[in-house]
């Protein structure tokens, strides 16, 4: 992960993405899943730079294989992260520009945002297990962008 953090920062996203790219599938091989955190951290770092490469097809695929990894996982316990995920994945879809996309952002947009607004996933911090204090603020954002791309 470090060698990827540090293609990086020295913005070769390219290079980060196919090395966090082999990250997660020598992960896969081992045997982690979902419960290993590293699997997770490393899968959204990979999304991540999938997108700060331009490579939006594949950031779409890599978001959507984050969010069936985390899917299983009780809500409670990684919902920030499921949320950053759907609203992410709204972002890529988003940027497509494509009609279709954008009915596609919407629902993960909406998804994200109604786990933020569920008082049953929220901590006694008032925010998702996982989730930076403007990540909600994030999700309302990303859901009016697409309303507002369709014309609603």
């Amino acid at each position: 992960v470090r060698l990827a953090d540090a293609h990086a920062a020295a913005g070769d996203h390219f290079s980060a993405a196919d090395t966090l790219g082999q990250l997660v599938a020598g992960m896969r091989a081992q045997g982690l899943g979902s419960m290993h955190p590293g699997l997770r951290h490393t899968a959204t770092k990979h999304a991540a730079a999938l997108a700060a490469a331009g490579r939006r097809a594949d950031s779409i695929a890599a978001y959507k294989e984050l969010i069936e990894l985390l899917t299983p996982l009780p809500p409670e316990h990684v919902g920030g992260e499921v949320a950053a995920a759907h609203v992410a994945l709204a972002t890529q879809l988003a940027q497509t520009g494509k009609q279709a996309s954008f009915e596609q952002a919407l629902e993960y947009a909406q998804l994200a945002q109604r786990m933020h607004d569920d008082p049953q996933l929220r901590g006694d911090h008032g925010r998702l297990n996982g989730a930076e204090p403007l990540d909600a603020a994030v999700a309302a954002n990303a859901l009016s962008g697409v309303l507002e791309r369709l014309g609603r």
